[in-house]
């Protein structure tokens, strides 16, 4: 019975926070590779990211190529955008 208390209890207060509101966020970006390894497919780039409000921030993408087809890629990524406050948007 207490176990079924609790977990209400748990239930009631998770739903009452509710959804937090999310900030929009716009940017353009440019970058060059800094490695390709064409056996594996695996891929760097290092860039510069131009938010909406005039903020531009460093990033680097390591990636893997997964398929090819025609002028189709597939591909795995992680971006990290690190922020002067040192903060980091992945």
């Amino acid at each position: 019975m207490n176990t079924a208390r609790n977990t209400l209890a748990a239930l009631s207060l998770a739903l009452s926070f509710g959804a937090a509101d999310a900030a929009e966020l716009s940017w353009t970006a440019t970058s060059y590779l800094t490695k390709v390894d064409q056996a594996t497919g695996e891929f760097s780039r290092r860039g510069l990211a131009m938010f909406g409000k005039g903020e531009v921030v460093p990033y680097t993408m390591e990636g893997r190529i997964l398929s090819v087809e025609g002028n189709v890629q597939t591909y795995s990524s992680k971006i990290v955008y690190t922020f002067d406050d040192g903060s980091t948007l992945v």
